[in-house]
């Protein structure tokens, strides 16, 4: 939700009007997220679901950091790194069916989906934030969000029910 704020920025960032990169803006978010989503899915199909998600996470965290520390043109990359984080959008419901049993995967993508309302309803968090304290208290409030997810991320089981061992009487590990 902050790459609103951050295109707002453009203009103390790098004293230009918004207006004038805003195809550069997309350029670089959807170029970095093509090759994002090549190198995520390369390394997930090798380490496992959650290391895709965790990269996207590392994505957008790095992105915040960029955009509070970038100045002109470099300050650009910044939404190349958010493009990358943005693959989030599919590396999250991919872990949440790798780690789900057969009969959960439904309801566990459904309720994943419920987050959509917390993280809908945060664009104007960020913009009431901005407004009261400033754009860069926005950007720390989304670094602060990133920590978080990347904590509770790791906090995640790494492998599904497939994947574990099974115990006795139970078919392809717990529920």
């Amino acid at each position: 939700n902050v790459v609103n704020n951050a295109t707002l920025f453009v203009k103390t960032a790098m004293g230009t009007d918004p207006k004038l990169v805003v195809g550069d803006v997309q350029t670089l978010r959807f170029g970095a997220k093509a090759l994002a989503g090549f190198l995520l899915g390369y390394i997930a199909a090798r380490q496992g679901a959650r290391v895709g998600l965790m990269g996207t996470v590392a994505f957008t965290a790095l992105g915040v950091i960029w955009i509070l520390t970038g100045e002109g043109n470099a300050y650009l990359l910044a939404f190349a790194l958010f493009g990358a984080g943005e693959l989030a959008g599919v590396y999250f419901p991919n872990y949440c069916a790798s780690v789900s049993s057969p009969e959960r995967v439904k309801r566990n993508q459904a309720l994943l989906g419920l987050t959509g309302f917390i993280t809908g309803s945060l664009f104007a968090v960020h913009g009431r934030v901005a407004d009261l304290y400033g754009m860069r208290a926005s950007f720390l409030l989304a670094l602060a969000a990133a920590a978080l997810v990347a904590v509770l991320s790791l906090m995640l089981p790494r492998k599904g029910p497939a994947e574990s061992v099974s115990t006795p009487g139970s078919a392809g590990g717990g529920k």
